[in-house]
């Protein structure tokens, strides 16, 4: 079937309906809202089709839209009896939904108003959130990524998520430069540019997800970008605090670059084994799959906040900013040490697990 086609159905089980055909094809945070309305549908579970007086036909950037979703759309001409018909002027979450086919009530607060697009484009952002986020991603820099996303989506939208990983990109460049120029205000500079660096990693996902452009390239340049960030912020700070308090920071900061490369390089082979291309996190599913609950769970949860890369990017800032920058290569040494350890102790779980994925063909 052409997918330009409108693909018309007597009896669908959901049906969304606009007030014509322009609002249908309006766009909000970079997808239109039929299409938005359809991935939304997806979600619950539930066939939907697009009713809107006028519409006949989808323009090529609508049908871009619902290609992107991976969805074919569909346009009813006339709405047939037996159906659930919904005002597409209000989007309502994948739970709302089921509920509204099964006849029960909608729950206001599970509602988005997309007339309203500053709010609405505001709640789109902040549902991107990964439940997977450290406490310091969840209490500081997801609320500042989330309001850089809702700004780039509402005045921006052209926009790509692959311009910020650029942007992050560029950020880390600076920060490795500020390090090498082994001054005070250098070493200071490139602390907290390496926290922006962490804030500004949020924003390339949180597009991504809104507006449904994550891609296993995507994936695999963001995770590459964030690695050489890291490994540019041990080095650079290394060679930084050599230049600023002599020789035994070389010695401390070189033995934890070269502790991080043997993780970096385990965990990279661990990801492939399980077949995680393109992220390389598989600790925190490990940990928290093996210790559920009771006192290891928490243990668990306290390793796993205090190596995640938000925590430390604004740890280490800090310290730096604070005027105990020589503390940090002795802080980096202990922090690999302890990821190093997790990494190892997780090896043989994770490598039993990818063996189990083998065999069920997973």
């Amino acid at each position: 079937m052409d997918a330009a086609a409108p693909r018309r159905r007597t009896a669908p089980l959901l049906v969304a309906r606009f007030p014509d055909a322009a609002t249908a094809n309006r766009r909000l945070g970079g997808l239109s809202l039929a299409a938005r309305w359809a991935a939304r549908a997806r979600e619950a579970g539930q066939a939907l089709a697009i009713f809107a007086p006028g519409l006949s036909r989808w323009p090529a950037v609508t049908r871009d839209d619902f290609a992107r979703v991976g969805l074919e759309p569909a346009i009813v001409t006339t709405v047939e009896p037996g159906a659930t018909v919904l005002d597409a002027r209000y989007l309502p979450d994948p739970a709302a939904l089921r509920a509204a086919v099964r006849g029960a009530p909608v729950d206001h607060a599970a509602v988005i108003d997309l007339a309203d697009e500053r709010m609405a484009i505001r709640r789109l952002v902040v549902a991107t959130a990964k439940p997977s986020d450290g406490v310091v991603s969840r209490w500081l820099n997801r609320p500042v990524s989330q309001r850089i996303t809702a700004m780039l989506l509402r005045y921006a939208p052209f926009v790509r998520p692959s311009h910020v990983t650029g942007v992050v990109g560029t950020v880390a460049l600076v920060m490795a430069l500020s390090l090498l120029s082994g001054t005070a205000t250098g070493l200071v500079a490139g602390g907290i540019l390496f926290h922006v660096a962490s804030v500004l990693d949020g924003v390339d996902g949180e597009l991504a997800r809104v507006s449904y452009r994550s891609s296993p390239e995507g994936a695999v340049l963001d995770t590459r970008v964030d690695l050489l960030t890291n490994i540019g912020f041990f080095v650079c700070t290394a060679v930084a605090l050599t230049r600023l308090y002599g020789g035994l920071q070389a010695a401390v900061g070189g033995m934890a670059v070269m502790l991080a490369l043997l993780g970096l390089g385990i965990v990279t082979w661990l990801a492939k084994r399980r077949g995680a291309h393109g992220s390389l996190d598989v600790l925190k599913p490990y940990y928290r799959e093996r210790f559920p609950d009771g006192w290891q769970y928490w243990v668990t949860e306290a390793l796993v906040a205090a190596t995640s890369r938000d925590f430390f990017a604004f740890a280490f800032a800090m310290v730096i900013v604070l005027g105990y920058g020589w503390t940090v290569s002795w802080l980096l040494l202990g922090f690999v040490s302890t990821w190093l350890a997790a990494v190892v102790c997780a090896m043989p779980g994770v490598l039993r697990q990818a063996e189990l994925q083998t065999l069920r063909g997973i």
